[in-house]
């Protein structure tokens, strides 16, 4: 194999490798992609989903309890709302968090900044928690996946 076919060959590879977001990574993947409608339920009222591209998540996710206080965002976090805190993503995006050892999911809107450790990509709300049935083990592996881009 010549150098030029060795060098396409390894491109090639190397943008596949980057191509997916699969459970099996254990580091944090992006993906692009349409994104899906917006079934916000019980979230966060009176917030406007903000403009973004869609993206894709696999890493590990933690739940905190916010109830009562005030958010990065300023709205304030309800016990029982499904939100969650995320380092980057605009204020009122709406997000998919998908427990992948149990399959449930819910939806949350991000009301929140964090989490603020270092391996985490996300923090939900203890309601949240619930719904993913990650309240025992605290810490699992999820995919976040924006629902919402105007």
């Amino acid at each position: 194999m010549n150098a030029r076919a060795y060098s396409a060959v390894t491109a090639l590879a190397a943008l596949l490798l980057m191509a997916g977001c699969s459970q099996d990574i254990p580091h944090a993947t992006i993906v692009g992609g349409p994104p899906a409608a917006a079934a916000p339920g019980n979230l966060l009222p009176g917030t406007a989903p903000a403009r973004q591209t869609a993206y894709c998540k696999v890493g590990k996710a933690s739940f905190y309890e916010g109830g009562g206080s005030r958010g990065a965002s300023g709205m304030r976090l309800k016990r029982g709302m499904l939100y969650a805190a995320h380092r980057t993503l605009p204020f009122g995006t709406v997000v998919r968090v998908t427990n992948l050892k149990n399959g449930r999911s819910c939806l949350c809107r991000i009301a929140d900044r964090g989490p603020f450790h270092r391996h985490r990509i996300i923090d939900v709300s203890s309601a949240a928690a619930r719904e993913l049935g990650m309240v025992r083990a605290g810490v699992v592996t999820v995919r976040v996946e924006t629902v919402n881009a105007r």
